[in-house]
């Protein structure tokens, strides 16, 4: 189910009706799928795979779900191309690689140009982001020096585009060699597609130009029944068909394969587990009827316990059985622990027929409560099988309330509080301390000051909490901290401004309060034209 370089180009051709794009979010939804959330007037949502097997680029309607841990590269892709408007989407001839030209604007504000190209050949599939200097600046899948001396995919190396074999264009020739390879002779064929191109040709009279006419800017995609497409009916296989719009088509082609893979993405492999414990249900089954069926043969050791009992005196301890008549004068051979005598050979009997005969019961239970943990399994097997990647989640928090899934509780850090910044300045060999934010003036209030400082606010309106250490407060430690209280306010251009002062003792904080908000109980006013406390001087020095 690979894309060839015909069905690539009709894709990109409908790309190409989108243009130009604004990228407004890049997301990674699984492993090997990248969401470009675009928007030209309308959203548009293009997709890539890198996956080996489903790698693809198209256009989706689908609702998807973001992975929780984005890779470095998604979050590089982020960095460089979010808000960046896709200019252009060009075929490399009709290989496999798309190129999309990105302008965006860096960190200074000048527009510079990035290039995204999807290689999607199969197991080589991937995204290489290059600079405007066709420098590579990282790749989903890095291929170092020493893994590949040819080509080279990494940070730094310059960028070059896979070799392309000599082939014709099959779009500009109208006599193929039907006796050669088409694959071989054409870009952009598949052998699916020369396969069909050869029966259509040889058994349906078809001219080559006529069947290249009508896979030109196809935006249809025929299925067959075994799930094999192509832009054209595929009338080699002789099954029945179904027509999709393109990209339609492409996503209910992939969906199976592609749904698991994103599940697994998201919630784990929980088929894997519930496959597991289902094995490890199934395996009891037998051994609990096993035990059941030895269970109901109880009444055996009781009569065995019963013989010892009677006949025990005659037994000498060191024998290994014991071979008598029963009360029904059939021959008996009971088996003894030769290091017990016949009295507690006897008992030991009795207590195993005592603990069958219990067991009978739990035993039972236990059979029936495995048969519906198997159903449940069963059930759940077949859900997961048909889940989206909500079901999947609903299905694992299932999992995980029932004991089937047990997730590792990661211990609860101890919550770093920030560091809140404490400004501080010194006055005639007195500290003053205050905040310009709201968080800082509540931590200076209630958590910092002392009870017996010194307090200063403005009258009226917002502004720095001010705290003055001192437990007495003379003239010119009063000024310096009402000023202080004054520059940082709304009214440091002001003059004559209201300050009041108190002691913090005198303060107290409203519960559930916005930040900031402190009613006093008593408190005086002095008026002050603000001063640069730096360069802070009395009227009277």
């Amino acid at each position: 189910m690979a894309l060839d370089g015909i069905i690539l180009q009709n894709i990109n051709s409908m790309i190409q009706e989108t243009l130009p794009l604004r990228i407004n979010k890049i997301s990674q939804i699984a492993q090997h799928e990248i969401v470009f959330e675009c928007f030209n007037q309308t959203k548009f949502n293009l997709l890539v795979s890198t996956d080996s097997i489903s790698n693809r680029l198209l256009i989706t309607t689908e609702s998807l779900t973001r992975s929780s841990e984005p890779t470095h590269f998604i979050m590089l892709l982020r960095k460089y191309c979010e808000n960046g408007i896709i200019q252009s989407s060009q075929q490399i001839g009709l290989d496999r690689v798309i190129e999309w030209k990105i302008t965006n604007r860096n960190d200074l504000g000048d527009v510079v140009e990035l290039r995204l190209i999807f290689e999607l050949m199969g197991k080589y599939a991937n995204v290489i982001l290059v600079n405007d200097q066709s420098k590579i600046v990282d790749a989903f899948h890095r291929i170092a020096p020493y893994e590949n001396t040819k080509r080279i995919i990494f940070t730094g190396a310059d960028y070059n585009y896979p070799d392309i074999q000599e082939k014709k264009n099959p779009f500009e020739e109208s006599s193929p060699d039907l006796d050669g390879s088409l694959v071989s002779q054409f870009h952009g064929f598949s052998p699916l597609l020369a396969r069909e191109v050869d029966y259509r040709i040889r058994h349906l009279n078809e001219s080559f130009d006529e069947i290249m006419s009508s896979l030109k800017n196809n935006h249809s995609l025929v299925v067959s029944s075994n799930l094999e497409f192509h832009n054209l009916e595929l009338k080699h296989l002789n099954l029945p068909t179904t027509s999709y719009p393109l990209m339609r088509g492409l996503e209910l082609v992939y969906e199976k394969s592609v749904n698991d893979a994103r599940i697994k993405q998201h919630v784990g492999n929980l088929v894997k587990i519930v496959k597991r414990e289902l094995k490890r249900q199934q395996s009891k089954t037998p051994k609990l009827k096993i035990q059941l069926l030895e269970s109901r043969n109880y009444t055996d050791y009781k009569d065995m316990g019963d013989l010892l009992l009677t006949y025990g005196d005659t037994i000498i301890k060191g024998q290994k059985e014991f071979v008598i008549h029963d009360f029904d004068n059939n021959l008996v051979t009971i088996p003894l622990n030769e290091t017990l005598t016949g009295y507690q050979n006897a008992q030991k009997y009795f207590q195993k027929y005592r603990k069958l005969k219990t067991g009978i019961g739990y035993l039972e239970k236990q059979i029936v409560e495995n048969q519906q943990q198997i159903n449940y399994l069963e059930n759940l097997l077949f859900q997961l099988n048909n889940a989206t990647i909500q079901d999947a989640t609903e299905i694992q928090n299932e999992m995980i309330q029932s004991g089937l899934l047990r997730i590792k509780v990661q211990p609860k850090k101890k919550k770093q509080q920030d560091k809140i910044n404490v400004n501080h300045l010194v006055y005639q060999g007195t500290n003053f301390y205050y905040g310009k934010s709201n968080i800082e003036n509540d931590f200076l209030t209630f958590k910092f000051a002392n009870k017996k400082n010194w307090w200063f606010h403005i009258g009226d309106g917002s502004g720095a909490h001010v705290i003055c250490d001192a437990d007495e407060l003379n003239e010119p430690l009063l000024r310096f901290g009402a000023n202080l209280a004054a520059f940082y306010s709304k009214y440091q251009l002001s003059s004559s401004v209201k300050v009041n002062y108190t002691q913090v003792k005198h303060l107290k904080k409203i519960p559930q309060s916005n930040m900031g908000m402190v009613p006093m109980n008593e408190y005086k006013t002095i008026y002050i034209d603000p001063q640069d406390p730096t360069v802070f001087k009395l009227w009277d020095e």
